[in-house]
């Protein structure tokens, strides 16, 4: 009679445990799918600042509109749209991604001056040797980005970034 009760206690635990797993395995299901959404949104974005000319990706893809190429609010700016994840609550934009230059808060421009241990900064982005206060926005020849991308799922926010460097091809 006490060996059946131990078997009993024994699968009575197990099956407990096998629940849980497969209550924990069932919530990260819809989570993985979203990050591998967000992966790729974040890559193919990349894909899409690589295609244009090296130094017309700051001008396109900062938060400044007034340096456009075609003329202010003509580019793409800095927030992509990703099909499939639900934007934050409360975000200013509406998009789940945004791509992040250099900028300072205070001016307009690209600045080798910002802080940002994410992009690499400070750094010398022109190639003179020099890290230069003014906005090397011209004559740049690294550029570092990121690339971000938030959504809320299961009541939590979650963030996919990456960084990368590109660099002046050469002529």
């Amino acid at each position: 009679m006490l060996e059946v009760l131990i078997v009993v206690m024994v699968l009575t635990i197990a099956m407990t445990m096998v629940t849980g797993t497969m209550a924990s395995a069932s919530k990260l299901g819809p989570l993985q799918r979203e990050r591998a959404r967000a992966s790729e949104a974040a890559r193919a974005m990349l894909e899409l600042l690589r295609i244009e000319p090296f130094h017309r990706v700051f001008e396109l893809y900062n938060s400044d509109t007034e340096d456009d190429p075609a003329g202010p609010g003509t580019a793409p700016g800095p927030h992509f749209a990703v099909d499939g994840l639900p934007v934050p609550e409360g975000d200013a934009d509406g998009m789940c991604g945004r791509v992040r230059l250099p900028e300072a808060k205070e001016a307009a421009g690209l600045f080798e001056t910002v802080v940002d241990p994410r992009l690499g900064l400070p750094r010398d982005l022109n190639g003179n040797g020099e890290i230069d206060e003014d906005a090397v926005t011209v004559g740049y020849t690294l550029l570092p980005v990121e690339i971000i991308v938030e959504w809320e799922s299961q009541g939590q926010v979650h963030q996919f970034a990456i960084q990368t460097m590109f660099v002046e091809p050469p002529e």
